[in-house]
């Protein structure tokens, strides 16, 4: 059992597609979160959408695409995948 740290509510978390490792969450902080489920110390990596000004509503991963749904609208990014 472990516990991923959110500094604000999170509110959506996608698993990798490729890696059952990796997810990405976000929050209503605007941030979203790369989590690698075998060392939960922190997130890998965040990315802020909007500017961090707007909540995160929905988060989606395939193929090593990230699309991020909120109160901001929508953006796409592109996020490596490791399969180890």
């Amino acid at each position: 059992m472990s516990t991923l740290t959110h500094a604000a509510t999170p509110s959506c978390i996608s698993p990798s597609a490729i890696s059952s490792h990796q997810v990405v969450s976000g929050a209503y902080d605007g941030i979203v979160r790369l989590w690698d489920l075998r060392s939960v110390k922190g997130a890998i990596a965040s990315f802020k959408a909007w500017d961090g000004e707007k909540k995160v509503l929905s988060v989606d991963w395939k193929r090593g695409i990230v699309g991020v749904g909120g109160e901001g609208g929508l953006e796409v990014w592109k996020v490596g995948e490791n399969n180890s």
